[in-house]
């Protein structure tokens, strides 16, 4: 689903992100961690941030096969009980975030585009 505000998804605080999915109804997330899936820009977003997944999704589900290592997840209510791969998830998007920004294809161009806005929402008088 493609949400009109899409930069708030991309570059707003995590609390903000997870309101803004929760009122359109999305409320389950996939996570590829082969090392051949694309990291997208969405993937950078603060709520997604290895210490966000933690606390904030539980697995649903794991596949593996060849090619892919895919989880699903939603978000983690209270009451849920403990989860056994929220930190193997956590601990893989760790490792396939710091490798996207070493060497990736979306990185720079999402980090350019935050520092963008930056700019614009608080230019520089002379």
């Amino acid at each position: 689903m493609y949400l009109r505000d899409y930069s708030k998804v991309l570059y707003a605080p995590a609390d903000e992100v997870a309101r803004l999915y929760d009122a359109h109804g999305i409320n389950y997330f996939l996570f590829d961690l082969a090392p051949d899936a694309s990291t997208l820009w969405s993937g950078f977003s603060d709520l997604f941030a290895p210490d966000n997944v933690r606390t904030r999704f539980t697995v649903v589900t794991h596949v593996a096969s060849e090619g892919h290592d895919i989880y699903l997840t939603t978000w983690r209510r209270p009451g849920d009980g403990p989860d056994a791969d929220i930190e193997t998830l956590a601990s893989g998007w760790a490792r396939k975030l710091a490798t996207e920004k070493a060497q990736g294809l979306y990185y720079s161009s999402f980090e350019a585009t935050r520092q963008s806005l930056a700019r614009d929402a608080h230019p520089v008088t002379p």
